[in-house]
């Protein structure tokens, strides 16, 4: 009986001494994405995306973010695309987009990756 529990103070002693494991989360925010969703439901769907010819990038870390409609006060609007810096090496821009769901269209937003 006591040498099992001198072994289980043991391994605890020994578990307890071990280094923690560091883990690294790294998340992305978009500071330039400020759309807020339209309470309820969106019936009618977006217009087609409007065709844009982006201008040259500013500089070598900025990343086109293609425009999108917004509902605003019960009317579509079109929201211009823009550049933004990559918030990291490697970063991608994954747009924005409408889908259909059974009770309207609902926005779902664009994120780094």
């Amino acid at each position: 009986m006591k040498s099992s529990i001198l072994i289980a103070a043991m391994a605890l002693l020994a578990l307890a001494s071990m280094p923690a494991q560091a883990h690294k989360i790294v998340v992305y925010d978009d500071p330039y994405w400020n759309y807020v969703p339209p309470a309820g439901e969106v019936s009618t769907p977006p217009p087609a995306p409007q065709a844009e010819m982006p201008p040259p990038p500013p500089g070598e870390t900025m990343e086109w973010i293609p425009g999108h409609w917004k509902l605003k006060d019960g009317a579509w609007k079109w929201e211009p695309g823009h550049y933004v810096e990559r918030p990291g090496p490697g970063a991608s821009w994954v747009p924005g987009h409408w889908i259909e769901r059974s009770w309207g269209w609902t926005w779902v937003p664009g994120h780094w990756i």
